[in-house]
C-alpha cells in the first residue's frame, strides 16, 4: 500500500492491533474457543459474504463503469459467492453448522445495511469504498491468524 491507503492504515494502527490481540481471535487459533461461538461466528460470516457478493454484483451493473470493470466486479460477486457456497457445503458439514432458516443478528445486519446503503445510493467509488477495507480486513487477519497458529506450533 502506499500513499493515501497507507495512511489510512496507520491511522488504524490501534484498532488493528486490538483485533489481532482480541480474545476471540486469539481462542479460535489456539482451539480453546467454544464450539457454540464458533458456530455463531460462522453462520454470520456466511450470511455477511451473501450480502458482500450481492453488493460486489450491484456494482459490476452501475451504469457508469467499464465493461472491463463490470467483468472484474462480477467475478469478484461470483469468487465471493463460491466461497459461501464452499463454506456452507464443505465447512459447515465438517464442523456440523446449519444455517438454515437463521437471521442475520444485529451486529451483521447493521453492517450488511451499510453496504447495501451505500451501493445503492451513492457514487460507485463511494461503493468500492466501503467493500475495500473488507478485503483488506479479511486478509490482515487472515496473516494473522497464519502467524499466530505458526507460534503455537513452535511451543
Amino acid at each position: 500500500m502506499v500513499g493515501f491507503a497507507t495512511d489510512l492504515w496507520n491511522e488504524a494502527k490501534q484498532i488493528i492491533s486490538t483485533t489481532e490481540k482480541h480474545p476471540f481471535l486469539l481462542s479460535m487459533v489456539d482451539g480453546t474457543l467454544d464450539m457454540k461461538c464458533f458456530r455463531y461466528y460462522v453462520i454470520q460470516d456466511v450470511l455477511y459474504l451473501h450480502d458482500f457478493s450481492d453488493c460486489l454484483r450491484r456494482l459490476g451493473e452501475h451504469p457508469n463503469i467499464t465493461i472491463d470493470e463490470a467483468t472484474t466486479l462480477k467475478s469478484l460477486s461470483h469468487s465471493a459467492m463460491m466461497e459461501t457456497e464452499r463454506m456452507h457445503n464443505v465447512f459447515c458439514k465438517q464442523w456440523n453448522i446449519d444455517a438454515t432458516g437463521v437471521q442475520q443478528m444485529p451486529n451483521t445486519l447493521l453492517y450488511s445495511s451499510f453496504l447495501y446503503r451505500i451501493v445503492n445510493t451513492r457514487t460507485h467509488a463511494e461503493g468500492l469504498a466501503t467493500l475495500l477495507p473488507c478485503y483488506w480486513v479479511y486478509c490482515h487477519v487472515g496473516k494473522r491468524i497464519l502467524k499466530l497458529r505458526d507460534e503455537l506450533g513452535e511451543r
